[in-house]
C-alpha cells in the first residue's frame, strides 16, 4: 500500500511538472477515478490468463437415460444358433467373463447320420455334374463334326449342281446344232427335187439326201431329250443342295438343343453342390464362440418340453 502511495505521489509530481511546462495539459487531464479504473483493468488483463488455469471447465449434470457404446462392436452382442439340434454342453453361465474366441456352447445335430448322408448326397451330385459336363463336351464335339460334315455336304451338292448346269448348257448347244443340221439337210433335199424331175440328179443322190435329213432330225430329237434330262438334273441338284443345307442345319440345331439341356443340368448340379456345401459348413459349425471380449449377460430360455433341443436363431 505504501508502495502504491509512493507511485501515486511520483505520478502526481510528474503530472504537475508537465502541467507547469505545458499549461494546455490541464484541459485534457482525465479524472483520477478513470485513471485508477484503467490501472485495475490492465492488472486484471494480465492476471486473468493465470486465473483461468484453475477454473473447473468440465461440468456434470444429473439425469436419467440409456448408455450405448459408440463402437457397434462394443455394444451387446446377440449370439444365435447356426443350426437346429441339441445342446451338448454349456461352457459359460450368466455373468461369466469370456474372451474373444472362447467357447460358449457345444451343439450337435439331432440326426447323427446327417453328416455322412450329406457327404453321400454331395458325391452323387458331383457324379451327376461330371456326367453332365462330359455330355456337354461330347455334344460340342458332335456339333463340330456335324458342322464340318455340313460344309463338305454343301460343297459336294454345290459341285453337283454346277456340273448339272454345265451339262444343261452343253445340251442346249447340241440342240441348237442339231436344229441347224436339220435345216441344212432339208435345204439340200428340197434343192434336189427340181433337178430330179429334170433328170439331172440320180435317184441314189436324192435318197442319200433324204437319209441325211432323217438322221439330222433324229439327232435333233435326241438332243432335245438330252436337254430335258439335263434340266431335270439341274432341278434335282438344286433341290438336293437345299435339302442338304436344311437337313444339316436341323441336325446341328437338334444337337445344340441337347447341349443347352446338358448345360442346364450342369448349372443345376453346381447350384445343388453349393447348397450342400452351405449345409455341410453349417454342420461343421458345432460350437458357438464369443465374438468379442465381454461378459455373458443372459441366456435365452429354450424349448420347455425338451430343454436340450433348440432351433436355428435361439440363444
Amino acid at each position: 500500500m505504501k508502495h502504491e502511495q509512493t507511485a501515486d505521489h511520483g505520478a502526481m509530481l510528474l503530472a504537475s511538472k508537465a502541467e507547469a511546462m505545458f499549461p494546455s495539459l490541464r484541459m485534457v487531464r482525465g479524472p483520477m477515478r478513470a485513471r485508477r479504473l484503467a490501472r485495475v483493468l490492465v492488472i486484471f488483463f494480465f492476471i486473468s490468463p493465470f486465473a483461468l488455469i484453475f477454473v473447473p471447465w468440465q461440468q456434470s449434470l444429473v439425469g436419467k437415460g440409456r448408455i450405448s457404446a459408440y463402437d457397434p462392436v462394443e455394444r451387446p452382442q446377440t449370439l444365435e444358433a447356426p443350426i437346429e439340434g441339441r445342446i451338448m454342453a454349456w461352457h459359460v453361465q450368466e455373468g461369466s467373463r469370456v474372451r474373444r474366441g472362447d467357447r460358449i456352447v457345444s451343439l450337435r445335430d439331432p440326426d447323427p447320420n446327417l453328416t455322412s448322408r450329406l457327404a453321400d448326397e454331395r458325391r452323387a451330385i458331383e457324379e451327376r455334374l461330371a456326367r453332365s459336363q462330359s455330355r456337354v463336351k461330347s455334344l460340342n464335339r458332335q456339333i463340330e463334326s456335324l458342322t464340318s460334315a455340313r460344309t463338305e455336304a454343301i460343297v459336294a451338292a454345290r459341285n453337283r449342281k454346277e456340273v448339272a448346269e454345265r451339262n444343261l448348257e452343253a445340251a442346249k448347244q447340241m440342240v441348237t446344232a442339231a436344229q441347224a443340221n436339220v435345216k441344212l439337210a432339208e435345204f439340200d433335199y428340197e434343192s434336189l427335187l427340181p433337178l430330179k424331175k429334170e433328170g439331172l440328179v440320180a435317184e441314189i443322190d436324192l435318197q442319200n439326201k433324204r437319209r441325211l435329213k432323217v438322221d439330222a432330225d433324229a439327232k435333233r430329237v435326241a438332243a432335245t431329250q438330252a436337254q430335258l434330262a439335263a434340266e431335270f438334273q439341274v432341278q434335282a441338284a438344286v433341290a438336293e443342295f437345299k435339302r442338304v443345307s436344311s437337313d444339316t442345319d436341323a441336325g446341328i440345331q437338334a444337337v445344340r438343343a441337347l447341349q443347352q439341356a446338358a448345360e442346364v443340368e450342369v448349372a443345376a448340379a453346381e447350384r445343388d453342390i453349393a447348397q450342400i456345401r452351405v449345409r455341410q459348413a453349417r454342420q461343421e459349425t458345432q460350437e458357438v464362440t464369443a465374438p468379442i471380449d465381454g461378459t455373458v449377460f443372459r441366456v435365452l430360455a429354450l424349448n420347455q418340453a425338451n430343454p436340450e433341443a433348440f432351433s436355428s436363431g435361439d440363444f
